[in-house]
């Protein structure tokens, strides 16, 4: 009995050391103190959508893997492209927890995409135009550094990565979307909310992020969770390149559908492929303009701190001028189904406009970090020892 024991404890012992590994690599960095965007010129992330055609995308949905281990096991992947196509998507991810599906009788409107992160606290990321899955992260309590250390491993040139539910257990805080660096996107809603106030606090500190819109459906079968986010893509084609290039320029709108009165398959399968799409949009000088070819109830300028700067009421078109303060102005947009969409940032630069990443290893405190994680390990051998010893 007392070997059986002990067999369980080394088992358990080894485990905790498995997963402790990443908090042993990962490095202390140092991170820029949040800054409002600051210059003489302005972005328009939607210069080019005369050009092209819009397509309606969900990137986060789940389905029925692992032996129906994980929440997905209500919805089939077959099924799942089939209730999306008749709603009118024209691109469908399956984000499967760690998990790349590729459903091959549905290669036409496949997008490559998985959600990242097994722990405890909830810390999950998008990883879209992903070609493998990344089988590390941090089961207990990450850090600052150990989010920013995951979003590096995550990213590559080609991909995107894309915060989801940072509220759910607060994954990721409002202090972390204001220093962490490298990340592309913040997932704005998804069925049951909105992350709004971390988009604004995000742009607040000069972080070039986009926004995007996704069901994360669980249940294909629930109402509730379907067709009630989607992100329309401004894009030359369908190809995983050009909307990975689309959505990294700002050229695509979030729409949440959560207060529609869309709660019919047979409604969302009439209403989601009529809905409005953005037709113009300017930047000239200190001028920002806009049109839909739909009339909006209300179109609002929001700035910095989430302040809105103005708003039109009952109108297809909007004009605003950037003033002097304005580090950023991103424009929300509610329609009479009380569809709201949300668009991406103008905002405010000098020579780079893409550059996100600051975040610099500091070695001196990463390697005194590595000597007392040896410490502790030593530590813990030598207790372990000692009740061998004493339990002779």
């Amino acid at each position: 009995m007392k070997l059986f024991f002990k067999i369980i404890l080394w088992v358990a012992v080894v485990l905790i050391f498995i997963s402790l590994i990443p908090y042993l690599i990962s490095p202390v960095y140092d991170f820029n103190e949040p800054a409002p965007f600051k210059g003489n010129k302005l972005y328009n992330p939607y210069a080019e959508i005369q050009n092209h055609k819009w397509y309606k995308a969900n990137f986060h949905s789940h389905s029925n893997i692992f032996w129906g281990l994980t929440d997905g096991r209500l919805s089939d992947s077959d099924e799942l492209y089939k209730i999306y196509s008749n709603m009118g998507y024209n691109i469908i991810g399956i984000s499967n927890y760690m998990n790349l599906d590729v459903v091959d009788s549905h290669k036409d409107k496949f997008f490559p995409v998985y959600e990242h992160g097994f722990g405890i606290w909830k810390n999950h990321y998008l990883v879209l135009g992903a070609d493998n899955v990344k089988f590390m992260d941090f089961i207990y309590y990450p850090t600052t550094n150990n989010k920013q250390f995951i979003i590096n491993e995550l990213k590559r040139d080609n991909n995107l990565i894309s915060i989801v539910h940072p509220w759910m257990r607060n994954a990721v805080s409002m202090d972390d979307v204001s220093y962490l660096d490298n990340y592309d996107c913040i997932e704005i809603c998804r069925y049951s909310r909105t992350s709004v106030e971390y988009v604004d606090r995000a742009l607040s500190s000069g972080k070039n992020i986009k926004i995007m819109a996704n069901d994360d459906s669980h249940d294909i079968t629930n109402q509730d969770e379907v067709g009630k986010s989607l992100t329309i893509i401004n894009s030359k084609s369908k190809s995983y390149g050009d909307v990975i290039s689309a959505i990294k320029q700002g050229s695509a709108v979030s729409v949440n559908l959560i207060n529609s009165g869309f709660n019919t398959f047979e409604i969302k399968n009439l209403r989601i492929p009529m809905l409005p799409n953005l037709s113009k949009f300017n930047v000239a000088g200190d001028t920002v303009s806009l049109k839909f070819d739909s009339l909006a109830a209300e179109i609002k300028f929001i700035g910095q701190n989430g302040v809105v700067k103005s708003s039109v009421s009952n109108s297809d078109s909007a004009v605003y001028y950037f003033k002097s303060d304005d580090s950023y102005i991103r424009v929300e947009a509610t329609f009479p189904n009380n569809a709201v969409y949300y668009l991406n940032p103008v905002f405010r630069y000098d020579s780079e406009i893409n550059k996100t990443y600051k975040a610099k290893i500091n070695y001196p405190l990463t390697i005194s970090y590595y000597v007392l994680w040896v410490a502790g390990f030593v530590f813990v051998v030598v207790i372990l020892r000692r009740l061998k010893f004493l339990g002779k």
